[in-house]
């Protein structure tokens, strides 16, 4: 799977080429630690900088999806939390995903196609359901079923909202990634946000997120803070996505990632997932 080390190395200028900065930017950057290289264990990216992207279309269910052509990495997070504008600032394309005012309008499974090669995929969100009095963490069905059945699937992007205190329910989603042994990132949204007068810092929400995690995790998962706004910390989880496409890619010519994705579905529900008609 993904290593989920989260301890970054500085990138030499050399190597940073390819995305496309000039040498007083890479200074500003590096200045602001967001200046990254391969996290140890996966593979040298060979492309980082996003192109052209499009969108592709909206699904109900995984079964009106586009065909599993390409490599998908999935955007979930509560409503409010910046997926459009975290969307929209990686592939530079600023009228891509729509901005709602309108807190929870993600309704259906988006796709964007990004360089042609890979899929951006806007999937709808979770929250809390009343079960004999009780609420139980759950999925919309649409995305549970995608994280369940889509073998394409490289990667989950967990945004959360680094202005607030951690909440229970983004908590929660962690913990059912990680069960269900599915690789995901953590990406901390809203880093520009000026936190109200005697409230925690954004830096301070992800210390105290990241070290709750820490009780019941041996390694927290890997994770990024950003500013769609200002641009923070999107070369280093560009970075991230193409080291996963490398391995994803690696993985899929010798047959390893379906199989160790089947084997971890038939040990957790006892039972192959029936395959499509």
């Amino acid at each position: 799977g993904v290593d989920v080390d989260r301890n970054f190395i500085p990138l030499e200028e050399e190597d940073y080429e390819e995305i496309g900065y000039n040498s007083r930017m890479m200074n500003e950057l590096r200045n602001m630690g967001m200046i990254r290289k391969a996290l140890p264990g996966l593979p040298k990216p060979r492309k980082i900088r996003i192109s052209s992207s499009k969108y592709v279309g909206s699904s109900k269910s995984i079964h009106f999806c586009p065909p599993p052509r390409f490599i998908e990495f999935a955007v979930i997070g509560r409503s409010n939390v910046g997926k459009s504008s975290l969307i929209n600032a990686l592939t530079g394309n600023l009228k891509l995903a729509s901005v709602s005012k309108q807190p929870g309008k993600t309704k259906s499974i988006n796709h964007y196609l990004i360089d042609d090669k890979w899929y951006l995929v806007d999937l709808p969100g979770y929250g809390y359901a009343k079960v004999k009095k009780t609420e139980r963490f759950g999925w919309h069905k649409a995305t549970k079923q995608f994280f369940m059945e889509r073998n394409t699937l490289a990667l989950v992007m967990l945004l959360v909202d680094s202005s607030i205190t951690p909440q229970q329910i983004d908590l929660d989603c962690a913990y059912w990634l990680g069960e269900a042994q599915i690789p995901f990132i953590l990406v901390f949204t809203k880093t520009d946000k000026k936190a109200k007068k005697g409230a925690p810092k954004p830096a301070e929400n992800i210390k105290a997120f990241t070290r709750i995690m820490s009780r019941d995790w041996e390694n927290v998962p890997a994770y990024v803070a950003t500013s769609s706004a200002k641009g923070e910390g999107l070369p280093e989880l560009l970075t991230y996505l193409a080291q996963v496409r490398e391995l994803f890619q690696n993985e899929v010519r010798q047959g390893f990632w379906t199989q160790a994705r089947e084997r971890e579905k038939i040990k957790k529900f006892g039972k192959r997932p029936p395959a499509k008609k």
